[in-house]
């Protein structure tokens, strides 16, 4: 009993100084994807924050863009109607002074 209870020991002790190439392998495989995990969650993190600040300027700009565009148009449209509807008016008077 006392000998199986050593050689248990010893068996345990082994593995613990000498783990196996296989697991010892799987272990190490297992830290570097948990690390590279961490890497990648910290950049991803990063990269999103700086997408997330150019994706703000960027639709920022184009609401301003968008602002300014519609302005434009909406003058446009004022101004041709004024012309529209001044034209006849700036024609009457210079007719009258023809006669």
């Amino acid at each position: 009993m006392k000998k199986e209870k050593i050689e248990l020991q010893k068996t345990e002790y082994a593995k613990r100084v000498r783990p196996d190439e296989d697991e010892t392998f799987e272990e190490l495989h297992r830290q570097l994807a948990e690390r590279e995990n961490k890497k990648k969650k910290k950049v991803n993190k990063n990269l999103t924050q700086e997408m997330l600040r150019k994706m703000d300027k960027r639709a920022a700009k184009q609401r301003k863009f968008w602002f300014h565009f519609n302005i434009l148009i909406a003058t446009l449209i004022a101004a041709f109607f004024a012309f529209l509807f001044l034209t006849p008016i700036v024609l009457t008077i210079t007719n009258s002074f023809m006669a």
